[in-house]
């Protein structure tokens, strides 16, 4: 799945935002996919320390971006948010 360099150890890491740098993508992005774990990660120090992303993984191809749980382009009018109409949207 990942480049065999990993697994040896010889590889080189980056920061999420030098990946986000290299890789053209945002911080944000960057941080979801490492959350989501579309992009490989390690942390030497146990969990709560810092986060490297090898630098091989920017030629590890970005995995697709999942489609949203309602996939409707437009909901129904009776898909409407519950509760009451604001003041605003009100007829006098």
């Amino acid at each position: 799945m990942y480049p065999a360099s990993l697994a040896r150890g010889d590889a080189e890491f980056l920061s999420p935002a030098e990946y986000a740098r290299r890789s053209g993508l945002s911080k944000a992005t960057v941080s979801r996919r490492l959350k989501d774990g579309s992009l490989p990660r390690l942390q030497p120090g146990g969990p709560g320390t810092r986060v490297l992303i090898p630098a091989a993984a920017l030629q590890i191809p970005a995995s697709p971006v999942p489609k949203a749980l309602d996939s409707r382009p437009n909901p129904a009018p009776h898909d409407r948010p519950r509760g009451p109409r604001p003041a605003w949207k009100r007829r006098p």
